[in-house]
């Protein structure tokens, strides 16, 4: 499904489940960083083995975009979760760019999975700070655009992650970053079934 004036496109995830338990809005981030890249492609998976119907959103970030991120994130966000349909549970990740959505989330109740959240913006931060819990929060240490005094502010859950950039690698480590996203994965599992159980 596709909107040629946003420049966004939704997609179901590969894997849909019979009897979903909620559904789950995967937002990228902005510079490319798309659900085809190991830590959303990753999170999506999770959420679908684990019940949730996923839906994915792919976006062309435009100066008209960047000027009024966050309606542009809540639209793309609604235009997934519309090809979704209804649930019991709604469930919001995003990457960077994507953590945008948190105060869209905020205001209809519902929780979030924030991954290397843009917390130099004071939208992005103040959302977080008003977040829905349970919540996630995962960045790394070596990102300029992450504060930790920020991210535990918030309340929700914090996965921080020692010298990984904003992608969540940590440079010259690939067995360590390999490690840590096993460990961001499991945060984010985590947070899925116990907002089933």
């Amino acid at each position: 499904m596709s909107d040629s004036a946003s420049a966004v496109v939704v997609n179901e995830w590969h894997l849909a489940p019979e009897n979903p338990v909620g559904r789950a809005v995967v937002l990228p981030g902005g510079s490319g960083y798309t659900v085809d890249h190991p830590l959303l492609w990753w999170t999506c998976q999770v959420l679908a083995e684990n019940g949730w119907r996923v839906v994915t959103v792919r976006w062309e970030i435009d100066d008209a975009a960047r000027a009024d991120a966050a309606n542009f994130v809540a639209r793309a966000a609604q235009q997934a979760l519309d090809l979704a349909g209804d649930a019991e549970r709604t469930l919001v990740v995003g990457k960077s760019f994507g953590t945008y959505a948190a105060s869209w989330a905020n205001e209809r109740g519902w929780p979030g999975v924030w991954l290397t959240p843009v917390l130099t913006i004071p939208e992005i931060a103040n959302a977080l700070r008003d977040g829905q819990l349970p919540g996630l929060v995962v960045g790394g240490t070596a990102d300029e655009l992450w504060d930790a005094d920020l991210a535990r502010a918030s309340g929700l859950s914090v996965l921080e992650i020692d010298d990984a950039n904003h992608i969540l690698y940590t440079a010259g480590d690939w067995k360590g970053s390999y490690d840590d996203l096993g460990r961001t994965l499991e945060a984010v599992e985590d947070l899925a079934r116990g907002l089933v159980d």
